[in-house]
């Protein structure tokens, strides 16, 4: 910016052609004290910015000359093309939505004729390379985008039906940011350091700056600097530090953005220092904002030279105005004001008139038109008011805005001055506009004049007594005219202003003064002919009778309420409105926030009648009003600058002040309007020949231009204030109330309501409320959302157990009181306490007072409706089953709701978030480990560099890289599985403020089935505790009660909240060990994470100090992979696996074979002869032998190219070699095949089991899995069921838990007995025998995994205490390694006797499913298996399963030549179906429809709602019953989806139908079926579809069908035929399935839905 650039005034540089050439050394050393260096940025980056003689523009940039100057030629065509088809072009500011949506709202005189305010930017190509908040010219084009009603945006017209015309940039007016200066602040990515990443999220990724010596340096940023030779040159490379709680931020200087390029050009010029989080954040903010520090050169130069020390006012300038220094005028401003820009005055007159005057500094007077001083103004717009009384950010020097024009007490200033004289009744008469000299004679602070009301017998105030008269009647006049304007809406203020909370009545006086003299200075100036069609205004859109009536309609007892306080339509107003008692339902109830209530009956009680009746009619203080009042069309319009002349009168209008015309004209120093005014008022005045000194059009430039800085200084001014908040709540958290707003089937958003000026609109996900399921009421009025949950609660101090249940609890699952917050009042009892203050008799407002009281609802009636106020297992065992609490929570919009607030840095800025979410009295959902679950649990911050991924010699380095991605994705997926339960009331012993440990009943756990620390105990392993500390389970304590002094904040907050009161302490943990002796169980602990520092009480009464405990559980095979990979280094050194994890690629020759076992294959290979079925030749036979041959193999394979075969192949010939080993050496060896799901195993188990009954296998399935066969008390009410129909015969013949259950054992006996208990009556399982069965399953198992041949199992599950103890393997076979992590391809490897890997796999199919975006980014969904492939590797192409067409279809879409080359199969193959469209040789189709998504309203294991598609839901039941009667009865079909709730829905209506499966793509991998129906679920209207696509919007729209892997695997699961369900348009935006359907439109394949069925189902 050029303010920030003291000598500024060289020419604009021409764009550098080509590369830009290295600056030579300047001679002398002196740098151009315009230019910033790197290092200054550091010390000083208030001062960032970089002269502008350094900017290097686009060439091409057709709006802009040579210089940079905006090009006059180019935006007369835009504006032409407004004025010459305003139907087709609009002039707009972009703004983007909460989503991340871009729009374009209408500023234009169109805006409020054609009822439209915003019009829909989809797609890059329609958005071009503008800003948000530019000023642009719009294209409206034909399609409409619909906008549900929970998408609905503020500024989103209700006369639009939710429909939004789509629209297209052509050209930008105006930007926003000074380009010339502009600063973004960008983190960076060590994998790409170029591309840097805006903390701003609106903003695109930019390009860093190359030159031609310095091309990058993996894992660094180049800095450059800006030179005063027009050149970038470069000065260092900066490392890329990753840290989540301190995140590196680069300053980058915007180059350019050319046409052809797809991401603008930037150039690092430093980074920004580490310091205090307050104050870094501010830092953030300011240059975000671009805010001027100083003034430019020339401003200074001028101001020095007009306004000397010496400057006084002229004589001649006393002669020519009225000199009214003699008067008593007195200013009324905040303590620490400086710019004192108003003062008042008032003069009794004879016959009770009075004669009141307005006086305002005549900055004009100072400030010439065209000066260096008047542009800066023009540029900066207003003054920025900083919090505390900081030095502001001035519009003007402080010359002018704090001396000559500020009003100062005791001084001479010149004024523009209103005088209105007033009648008896303080009806105007008379208006004047005079120019005037005043002499302040008192300076008064908002507090002063205040205490003059707060007792209305005397004067108690310091005040001199004649002051306090006038004071009164300034107070008396304003009320007057308050309610002549607006009726009794001077009692209803809706205010953010904390201040005007706490000092209304002298707030009030002042703002009437100002409102009333800005509505004078309008009527004059529209009322003369010279300025009628000039004068800047400030409209508020009426709103339509049309509008009101279907408020009316939504909200019929709040809208009469509000009415009868404020009449919405110009013909009800000014006046009450009191509404019709038949408009009101009296079986309603009227809803009163309990706080809110309390405070009414102080003030009662006190006295406070003008606090008690701003509680009663304010809308903001009751729940029902104020979701009413927000609902209100008018109300979300927000005020605007126009030029009187681009509207018509009736549309001068301000609704909210009731007003006919307004403009701006009290605030010259600090408001650029405002001095615009004065010079317009000052032309009247004077009379000047041409009349006005501005023409129309520039009016209407300026005040475009101002309505965007008004726009960007309150958004800064928000902001500022939300940070100082969170760095209060940072240090103390605050427990608040908050209301529940605009309910969406997915989510809600929070009102903070008083504090709502710090806090903003929060949003609210129903997914991380920690339910079981989430239903939205249908067509509720408001907006309504019920939360089923089945929780465990449990409570400490309960020793004897729960209790029975109570007779008043009813049956079924109960109900919380989401209203305990409210009361409920009668709604007429209500209406008559709004009428009496209305009316101003105190004696019947205390009688509708005690009417009210009387009314309100009796608690008892509530719990006896069904409703309760608590829930826990203890004390009242509600209905429940097993060991959970059936309860259900509704959130309805307009409850009063608890939270607690806290502070955390959001990628640099500090930030108010909710911490937790109160259900009941001493339920509360903690919401910060559920949204960063990394950042509570795992610490990803120790994920700090590159470096760690380099192969090395070192595994310690390896195993902590990876170990903290293993815990970043275990905690994401533990927190996401909901799988927790609350333990209230449990001690805890603090060791120092890192450490501690707690103890629990071991009687206590088991006799409430909490198994969990039985579990940790057995699962104990005392080689590796010796060794490390474990990761057993993830701890949320939360300490009610804690105290603490409120730090010192210069916000004013403690008058609406009070600031010393107790707060939650939360804090997150990780069990690290559990031991347990008789009596106890203790869990050792290392402290995490907590929002807030140490409470020094803890400290001091530890063990006093109860928490309650929410215990998130990890499965056993999480515990198990983690407990592996930290012991690599010291326990499995010289394993396989460790070899394998330090390689490269292949790992080199492995030391300490097992030289005899390839002794025994290299013998007697000949002689074994495989049993297995299946098809097989001469290839796939010299590459087993090749295999068995080698300790180490990769076998890639393509889709139906035998891959499995070969596996059960291999493993059922290492059996034999094993068989043949032991009776030579005595020692069993056995072989373990391994997968990444149990579903991928199938295949391969079903090969080995098949007719071979000389080899003993043994599939051990994951616990979870086991315990969803056979569960355990505590399972019962989580039992659930696959999406995939397992094949329960291999289950049932394989697997570990089924077989302990088939012996003839004592144990077997028992195991069954037991299990017969569980089922029938599971409470009456005592302790007792629980720990026996529990020691059978073991012994059985035991036995059965000793004697086994091979075993399977996933390949997290192979380190498993059960099958580490009990085994001796030798070789290890993985098939599909693809969707395996690496950390997973090891786990089998670490068995110390392991001689031999085989490891198989498809690159093209399905990646490991990884839920972390951390982890994604630094490759955890990478698997080994691609790694280590080469050249070399044995490759499966040949296929003998799927038909030839259908591979000829996905081969050149997925795969690569050589698959291509390889088939061998006749391609003519017929499937005997003759209803495809090309003919039975080519079975496969896609079927296009136009389908809606929908979130859905259950809550699924996963960070982010399901979708599913309702019209593919019903086209693919439809197509899926009709295939079902073509095929024959041996062959099966299978629906397949990426999303879990959209296969729930088809499952529902198929599930009649035995031979369809319904899968989604997780659960797939190694199975296929003869038909696959594919439904992908994603669809967009056609007018959302984009030309020109980026990968965000491909991921947003897409989803996982983005990626080709996940693409694959769907489309590759049939043998026979395929179709596929989807939108046409959508899906050929992603490259795979654009090649895909035109490959299939070629073969005319391609059927709309709607015509086959008429053609074809029919």
């Amino acid at each position: 910016m050029q303010e920030n650039n003291p000598g500024y005034g060289g020419a604009r540089p021409k764009r550098p052609s080509g590369t830009p050439h290295q600056n030579k050394p300047r001679e002398g050393g002196n740098r151009d004290r315009r230019i910033l260096s790197t290092g200054n940025l550091i010390d000083r980056t208030d001062e960032i910015k970089v002269s502008k003689q350094h900017q290097h523009r686009k060439k091409d940039d057709k709006s802009k000359n040579s210089s940079g100057k905006k090009n006059p030629n180019k935006i007369a065509e835009l504006k032409a093309l407004v004025a010459a088809n305003p139907d087709r072009y609009k002039r707009c500011v972009i703004g983007i939505d909460d989503k991340g949506a871009f729009y374009a709202k209408i500023i234009c005189t169109s805006a409020i004729q054609d009822k439209i305010t915003r019009i829909s930017i989809s797609g890059t190509e329609n958005r071009g390379h503008c800003f948000r908040g530019d000023e642009v010219i719009v294209e409206i084009l034909n399609e409409q985008n619909k906008v549900s009603k929970e998408e609905e945006s503020d500024d989103c017209d209700a006369a639009l039906g939710g429909s939004l015309p789509n629209g297209k940039v052509i050209g930008v007016l105006q930007s926003s940011n000074d380009l010339d200066d502009w600063i973004i602040l960008c983190t960076a990515d060590e994998n790409n350091p170029d591309m840097l990443r805006p903390i701003d999220r609106s903003l695109p990724t930019l390009l860093n700056y190359k030159d031609a010596d310095h091309k990058g340096k993996i894992g660094h940023v180049a800095v450059f600097e800006c030179t005063s030779h027009q050149k970038i040159r470069f000065l260092k490379y900066c490392p890329v530090i990753s840290d989540s709680a301190m995140p590196q931020i680069f300053c980058v200087r915007y180059l350019w953005w050319r046409d052809q390029d797809r991401a603008p050009l930037g150039a690092v010029i430093g980074v920004l220092p580490d310091e205090e989080p307050l104050k870094r954040s501010m830092r953030i903010l300011r240059i975000e904002n671009q805010n001027p520090v100083s003034f430019r050169d020339d401003v200074c130069k001028e101001i020095d030279s007009c306004f000397p020390e010496s400057f006084e006012i002229s004589r001649e300038e006393f002669s020519i105005r009225l000199d009214f220094t003699k008067a008593m005028t007195f200013t009324i401003d905040p303590p620490d004001s400086k710019d004192f820009d108003d003062a008042l005055s008032v003069t009794g007159l004879a016959d009770g008139q009075n004669y009141v005057g307005v006086h305002i500094a005549d900055v004009s007077h100072f400030v010439k038109p065209k000066s260096a001083l008047d542009n800066e103004a023009r540029k900066r717009g207003t003054s920025i008011y900083e919090i505390g009384g900081k030095e502001p950010i001035s519009m003007l020097p402080a010359r002018l805005s704090a001396d000559l024009c500020s009003l100062q007490e005791g001084n001479e200033r010149l004024a523009l001055s209103v005088f209105m004289t007033t009648d008896a009744n303080d009806d105007i008469i008379k208006v004047e506009l005079k120019k005037s000299i005043i002499k302040s004679q008192f300076r008064l602070n908002y507090n002063q004049v205040q205490e003059v009301f707060m007792d209305s017998h005397s004067f108690n105030s310091e005040l001199p007594s004649d002051l306090q008269k006038v004071l009164v009647l300034l107070n008396r006049i304003s009320q007057r005219w308050r309610r002549q304007r607006v009726g009794h809406v001077e009692f209803s203020r809706m205010t953010n202003n904390l201040d005007y909370i706490l000092t209304p009545i002298a707030h009030r006086i002042v703002e009437e003064m100002m409102i009333m003299a800005n509505h004078q200075v309008a009527q004059l100036l529209l009322g003369h002919e010279d300025f009628f069609s000039g004068t800047p205004l400030v409209v508020h859109r009426v709103p339509d009778r049309p509008e009101i009536d279907d408020w009316r309609r939504r909200f019929p007892n709040e809208s009469s309420i509000i009415e009868m306080v404020q009449p919405l339509h110009e013909e009800d107003r000014p006046g009450s409105a009191v509404a019709n008692d038949d408009s009101i339902d009296k079986n309603k109830n009227f809803v009163i926030h309990k706080q809110v209530w309390r405070e009414m009956v102080r003030c009662m009680d006190t006295g406070e009648w003008e606090r008690l009746q701003s509680l009663i009619l304010s809308p903001e203080y009751h729940p029902g009003l104020i979701v009413a009042w927000f609902n209100l069309p008018s109300f979300t319009k927000r005020s605007t600058y126009v030029c009187s002349g681009d509207h018509t009168v009736e549309n001068h209008r301000h609704f909210s002040l009731n007003l006919p015309c307004y403009t701006q004209f009290t605030s010259p120093i600090r408001r650029y309007v405002d001095l615009l005014v004065h010079r317009l008022v000052r032309s009247c005045i004077d009379r000047l020949q041409g009349a006005s000194c501005y023409h129309q059009s520039e009016i209407s430039e300026m005040c475009l231009e101002n309505q965007s800085v008004k726009t960007k200084v309150g958004i800064y001014e928000s902001s500022a204030r939300n940070i100082h908040f969170a760095e209060f709540l940072r240090v103390k958290p605050l427990s608040i109330h908050a209301l529940v707003d605009r309910v969406t089937p997915t989510g809600f958003k929070l009102n903070c309501l008083q504090l709502s000026a710090y806090l903003k609109l929060w949003p609210i996900d129903v997914s991380l409320l920690g339910a079981r399921q989430a239903t939205a009421v249908r067509n509720h009025r408001r907006g309504k959302v019920i939360l089923t949950y089945a929780l465990s609660i449990y409570d400490l101090d309960s020793l004897d157990g729960p209790k029975t249940q109570s007779s008043q609890v009813p049956e079924g699952p109960v109900k919380l009181n989401s209203r305990r917050n409210v009361f409920y009042a009668s709604i007429a009892s209500w209406k008559e306490l709004v009428f009496s203050v209305l009316e101003g008799d105190k004696d019947r407002i205390k009688s509708s007072m005690d009417g009210v009281t009387k009314s309100l609802e009796d608690p008892e009636k509530v719990m006896s409706s069904g409703f309760i106020e608590d829930v826990s297992r203890e004390g009242t065992a509600l209905q429940s089953r097993g060991c959970s609490v059936d309860f259900t929570a509704a959130v309805t919009a307009g409850d009063i709701v608890q939270l607690q607030v806290a502070g955390e840095s959001v990628r640099g800025k500090l930030n108010p978030f909710v911490q937790l979410f109160s259900l009941s009295p001493t339920v509360d959902v903690c919401l910060d480990h559920r949204m960063n679950p990394g950042k509570c649990f795992a610490r990803p911050s120790i994920i700090q560099n590159s470096a760690l991924l380099d192969r090395s010699d070192r595994i310690e380095s390896y195993c902590k890289f990876w170990g903290s991605l293993v815990v970043t994705e275990t905690v994401e997926r533990a927190v996401a599985r909901n799988d927790c339960f609350l333990l209230q009331n449990v001690g805890v012993s603090w060791l120092d403020r890192e450490t501690g440990h707690l103890r629990i009943s071991v009687e206590f756990c088991r006799g409430r089935s909490i198994n969990i620390f039985d579990d940790l105990v057995e699962e104990k392993d005392s080689e590796y505790d010796a060794v490390k500390s474990g990761f057993l389970g993830l701890m949320c304590l939360r300490y009610r009660g804690v105290t603490k002094p409120p730090p010192e904040t210069e916000l004013p907050i403690g008058n609406v909240i009070d600031l010393n009161a107790a707060y939650t302490w939360v804090v997150h943990c990780v069990a690290t060990n559990v031991t347990s002796d008789e009596d106890n169980f203790c869990i050792h602990f290392n402290l995490n994470q907590s929002s807030s520092s140490f409470p020094e009480q803890m400290g001091r009464d530890f063990r006093s100090q109860k928490a309650t405990l929410e215990w998130i559980s990890m499965t056993q095979s999480e515990r198990s992979t983690i407990k592996t990979l930290l012991c690599l280094p010291d326990m499995y050194r010289s394993s396989f696996a460790t070899s394998l994890a330090l390689s490269s690629t292949q790992p080199p020759e492995l030391k300490n074979l097992d030289r005899a076992h390839f002794e025994i294959v290299r013998k007697r290979l000949d002689k074994i002869r495989s049993k297995i079925k299946g098809s097989f030749d001469r290839e796939q036979e010299s590459l087993i032998l090749y295999t068995l041959g080698q300790p180490f193999s990769l076998i890639h394979g393509y889709t139906s190219s035998g891959k499995t075969i070969v596996a059960a192949q291999l493993a059922y010939r290492i059996a034999q070699i094993n068989k043949i080993r032991a009776r030579d050496s005595g020692v069993k060896y056995q072989v373990m095949c391994c997968g990444p799901t149990e579903s991928s195993l199938l295949s391969l188990a079903g090969h080995l089991h098949s007719g071979v009954p000389d080899l003993s296998v043994v599939f051990v399935y994951d616990r979870q899995e086991e315990r969803k066969d056979f569960p355990l008390p505590e399972d019962l009410t989580f039992k659930s069921k696959s999406l995939v129909d397992e094949d329960n015969g291999l289950r049932l013949s394989l697997g570990l838990h089924h077989l302990i259950r088939r012996t003839n054992s004592t144990d077997g006996e028992l195991i069954r007995e037991i299990d017969s208990a569980i089922s029938v009556q599971p409470k009456d399982v005592s302790v007792h025998e629980l720990l026996k069965y529990k020691s059978a399953i073991e012994n059985e198992e035991s036995k059965i995994i000793k004697n086994a041949d091979v075993i399977l199992c996933l390949c997290a599950t192979s380190v498993e205490k059960r099958i580490k103890k009990n085994t001796n393997i030798k070789q290890v076979i993985i098939d599909d390694a693809q969707a395996c992590t690496e950390v997973e391809t090891l786990l089998p490897l670490v068995h110390g006797s392991v001689c031999q890997a085989i490891i198989c796999g498809d690159v093209k199919q399905i990646k490991p499913r990884v839920v972390s975006s951390v982890t994604r980014k630094y490759g955890l969904g990478h698997p080994l298996f691609e790694r280590c492939l080469s050249e070399s590797t044995a490759l499966l192409t040949k296929q003998y399963t799927m038909h030839p067409a259908l591979l000829g279809l996905l081969v050149p879409v997925f795969y690569d030549d050589k698959a291509l080359k390889r088939i061998a199969v006749n391609d003519q193959r017929e499937t005997g179906l003759d209803f495809w469209p090309c003919g039975t040789h080519r079975p496969f189709m896609f079927l296009d429809v136009v389908g809606t998504e929908s979130q859905s309203p259950y809550i699924k294991d996963g960070p982010s709602p399901d979708i599913f598609n309702k019209d593919e839901v019903n086209a693919t039941v439809q197509i899926c019953k009709w295939l079902v009667q073509k095929i024959s009865s041996d062959q099966n079909i299978c629906v397949l989806s990426c999303y879990e709730m959209h296969c729930m829905k088809i499952k529902k209506q198929l599930k009649e139908l035995a031979n369809v499966t319904v899968a989604t793509v997780n659960s797939v991998l190694g199975r296929h079926w003869d038909y696959v129906i594919v439904s992908t679920v994603r669809s967009l209207p056609l007018s959302d579809v984009k030309q020109e696509t980026d990968k965000k919007w491909l991921h947003n729209s897409l989803g996982c069908l983005c990626s080709k892997n996940i693409s694959c695997t769907l489309l590759s699961r049939s043998y026979e035929g395929l179709i596929i369900i989807g939108n046409k348009s959508l899906l050929q935006c992603d490259d795979s399935w654009k090649q895909l359907i035109q490959h299939l439109n070629k073969n005319r394949s391609v059927v709309d839905f709607a015509d086959f069925v008429a053609n074809r189902l029919k």
